[in-house]
């Protein structure tokens, strides 16, 4: 395929996802209750509809969810845009945490963003946490800024898995269990990439007094 072929058809998917954006907006009844909904401002949204840029997955959801769009209608134009009653029970069961900056390198504080997303075939919704990763910390392990990451409880850790963190004081974050040591975690990440594209790997030996929770991550959900 040509390069002139490959930017027709990415601009004739950008041309599609706006005018289904477009048709989202309209079951609003002002394109500001929909920048309030979607928690953006008019311009930004005005920004989306135009294919000057591509909203987050957050926004879409936030978009969708009320009017139980489903998001692979939105995202792809695959399948019906509404859910079903069933469907949109599933669509929304796990709500999704998002990570906020603390100040302390390398660590976030969970906060809901009021999206949810299906529950992952065999795992129960309690023992399961959908977190948004916010930065390219385990870029090297697949994951990047934007994937939303399902960790589980009920699934046993092993050494070399990424895994959610959370220390007893609230603070959170995702790692690459590198096994335990003593009575304490090894946990390892990576630093932001450098002006030659290189991340530093940091490692950590957190003590089991400070962990209240350390989830497997065993699914893996791309950004749209």
């Amino acid at each position: 395929m040509s390069v002139n072929a490959i930017l027709d058809s990415a601009a004739e998917a950008l041309e599609g996802f706006a005018t289904r954006l477009s048709r989202v907006l309209d079951l609003y009844p002002t394109r500001r209750a929909a920048a309030a909904a979607a928690q953006v401002s008019t311009d930004q949204l005005a920004r989306y509809v135009q294919s000057r840029s591509a909203p987050p997955f957050e926004v879409m959801a936030r978009l969708a969810q009320p009017h139980a769009v489903s998001l692979d209608w939105l995202a792809f134009g695959e399948g019906a845009m509404h859910l079903d009653r069933a469907g949109a029970e599933v669509e929304q069961g796990l709500t999704v945490f998002g990570l906020s900056a603390t100040g302390e390198a390398g660590w976030y504080r969970p906060t809901a963003l009021g999206v949810r997303l299906p529950h992952a075939s065999g795992l129960r919704p309690e023992e399961t946490k959908a977190v948004l990763a916010c930065d390219d910390a385990l870029r090297p392990e697949g994951i990047r800024a934007g994937f939303i990451c399902y960790a589980s409880r009920a699934v046993e850790l092993l050494e070399g898995d990424v895994c959610y963190l959370e220390r007893g004081d609230g603070a959170a974050g995702l790692r690459r269990f590198d096994g335990r040591e003593g009575n304490g975690f090894r946990l390892s990440w990576y630093a932001p990439p450098d002006g030659d594209g290189r991340q530093a790997l940091n490692m950590d030996l957190l003590p089991e007094t400070r962990v209240a929770r350390l989830y497997p991550v065993v699914k893996v959900r791309r950004k749209w």
